[in-house]
């Protein structure tokens, strides 16, 4: 919200809504290091984080949800690799670039959502089979 309405989150803040300062929103985003396809530590971090609730805080519900990218192709010196092509994780980067990310969500029915991983591809007509199996 920050990023889509800068107006919107200001007026929320000073509504006294406990959201984080703009300063900490722009240095999670800046920090934030996520590859395509699945990311274990996040995965045993909901393990650990579900591992003693009661069943129904356990139930949730998987979402796919693809979203339009701008294609575009940037040096990443974090992973040393240019980014903006079709990346699969495990599954391999090929040479095409992309204009969309397939991201994968689990909604819980009594907790928030998280993001379980995502895939950039050209098309997910295809695609998407190859990313899933």
């Amino acid at each position: 919200m920050f990023y889509k309405s800068p107006a919107t989150y200001y007026f929320l803040r000073l509504q006294n809504l406990n959201l984080p300062v703009p300063s900490t929103v722009r240095g999670w985003i800046g920090q934030s290091k996520f590859l395509p396809g699945f990311n274990q530590i996040f995965i045993e971090h909901l393990k650990t984080n579900f591992e003693y609730k009661e069943y129904k805080e356990n139930t949730c519900s998987i979402f796919f949800d693809e979203i339009s990218i701008k294609e575009f192709l940037e040096y990443s010196k974090d992973f040393d690799f240019i980014e903006g092509y079709e990346d699969l994780g495990r599954y391999g980067r090929k040479n095409n670039t992309v204009n969309s990310c397939l991201v994968f969500m689990a909604r819980g029915l009594m907790a928030p959502s998280d993001q379980l991983n995502h895939f950039k591809k050209k098309k997910w007509v295809s695609g998407y089979r190859s990313a899933v199996h």
